[in-house]
């Protein structure tokens, strides 16, 4: 049940990051090529239609130690917002 849960929000985290990309024509790939953005924005598409083929490895490992780099650039972002 955590798994899914986990799923449930790298589907939103994706999706969110997807848009804000779009909205910014593609500047967090340009300001932050550090983050794998294409796989965290491609996470959504996988984890929402290839119901039987999620790895879970590759989620915990996702969840686990890639989501800190994508926690760290929105932390900065926000605070760019806030002084704005």
């Amino acid at each position: 049940m955590t798994l899914d849960s986990i799923c449930m929000m790298l589907i939103v985290l994706s999706e969110s990051l997807k848009r804000i990309n779009r909205a910014t024509d593609r500047s967090l790939e340009v300001r932050f090529p550090e983050v794998p953005w294409g796989q965290f924005i491609d996470t959504r598409n996988f984890l929402a239609h290839e119901y039987f083929g999620v790895d879970y490895a590759v989620v915990f490992d996702l969840s686990k130690f890639r989501i800190g780099e994508v926690k760290e650039v929105v932390l900065q972002l926000a605070s760019e917002l806030d002084h704005s």
